[in-house]
């Protein structure tokens, strides 16, 4: 807010401590309405505490690289004799088939290995093939690794905050600060070691149920936040086609993606002001569509059941 509105530049407490004590404050009392452990926040006088990245993809490839130097550190600190390239050519991390495409770019930017599992049923990664290729990594003399101490959530796509805005929360800060840590004589400060609206959940759930409750329609995964992934219970084509019919309407957006291979559109309920008028509103425009496709109703016989 203080950025935008009075042009500070607050890349350093000393710089302007107002926008640095307002960002601790501001996550701290985000945190706290996540409900997240104590561990993460400020005010636990622990050493955990949240900062404010540009987006999702940056807090990701921040994490992967706190979590390299870390692992670094540690086989250098057991054994002197392990050079930093040694170490780096058998470091190997984990990602589900479905994760973020950042997840694995990240590696490419860090200069690590990133092996993708597959997930189950529900899309979720299970323990035991997780360990299984952890298993089978140590047996080929590759080191795997982990950076479980961070939660991100991003403003800006919950929160009507401006895009460059991604709150990231970690345990120990020094995880963030050693590897990054380089400061000339000019940046020195003595204080340098001291330094949602839920709405949208249940108008999604709306959404959901409209879907569940229409024989064509599918849940293609479970509702997490505002999103929601569904397709008619047909060919990917019918689908494809049935989301060109709405952008042409122009009347809402909505997205397309992939989950293994499976054609779904994706509903986000993100506003402020949205009602649940709003949400029948969309899921006409999206009957019309899907009856276009299907050639089941015409428009003015779908007026009537609104």
């Amino acid at each position: 807010m203080l950025s935008g509105a009075f042009g500070i530049i607050g890349f350093s407490w000393s710089a302007c401590p107002v926008s640095t004590d307002l960002e601790i404050i501001m996550l701290d009392w985000l945190g706290k309405m996540l409900q997240l452990p104590q561990d993460f926040l400020f005010s636990s006088n622990g050493k955990g505490g949240g900062v404010i990245q540009g987006s999702a993809s940056e807090s990701t490839l921040l994490a992967l690289i706190c979590a390299r130097e870390k692992a670094i550190s540690s086989f250098q600190a057991i054994d002197k004799g392990w050079s930093r390239s040694m170490i780096m050519n058998k470091l190997v991390y984990y990602a589900s088939t479905e994760a973020h495409s950042s997840v694995e770019k990240a590696g490419l930017l860090s200069g690590l290995t990133c092996h993708l599992l597959p997930t189950d049923a529900a899309f979720s990664l299970e323990g035991d093939v997780l360990q299984a290729a952890i298993d089978k990594d140590r047996t080929q003399g590759k080191i795997p690794f982990f950076y479980a101490d961070s939660f991100i959530l991003c403003p800006s796509k919950w929160m009507l905050v401006n895009y460059d805005c991604c709150a990231m929360w970690i345990k120990d800060r020094e995880d963030i600060v050693k590897p990054c840590y380089i400061t000339p004589a000019y940046l020195n400060e003595d204080v340098q070691e001291q330094t949602v609206d839920y709405r949208h959940i249940s108008l999604a759930h709306e959404f959901e149920n409209l879907v569940r409750n229409d024989h064509r329609f599918e849940i293609a995964l479970p509702v997490v936040l505002g999103v929601v992934c569904f397709r008619l219970k047909g060919s990917d084509t019918q689908n494809e086609e049935m989301l060109r019919v709405i952008r042409e309407r122009g009347n809402i957006a909505l997205k397309s993606s992939r989950i293994r291979s499976l054609y779904i559109i994706r509903f986000v309920v993100c506003g402020k002001d949205t009602e649940s008028e709003d949400i029948l509103f969309a899921w006409r425009e999206i009957c019309l569509a899907a009856n276009k496709i299907l050639n089941s109703k015409d428009e003015a016989d779908l007026r009537e059941q609104f």
